[in-house]
């Protein structure tokens, strides 16, 4: 199950940005994929430098642990 897909059954406002689609060197194509942030916070997923590298999506339960305010 895609991560958007995981953030839509929460409820959660979330955005999506498409890496692909962003302009060389933009600060967000810095980061694995999937990666979630929150106010620049990493919640989940990794900040990378010189390529990209995908990560195991997170359990629902493990997503809304993460988001959970602490």
């Amino acid at each position: 199950m895609p991560a958007k897909h995981l953030l839509q059954d929460t409820q959660i406002d979330f955005d999506e940005i498409c890496q692909d689609d962003l302009p060389e060197g933009h600060k967000f194509r810095q980061y694995s994929s999937p990666a979630l942030l929150m106010d620049d916070h990493i919640v989940f997923g990794t900040q990378v430098l010189g390529g990209g590298c995908s990560l195991r999506l997170p359990s629902q339960a493990e997503l809304l642990e993460a988001v959970k305010p602490k």
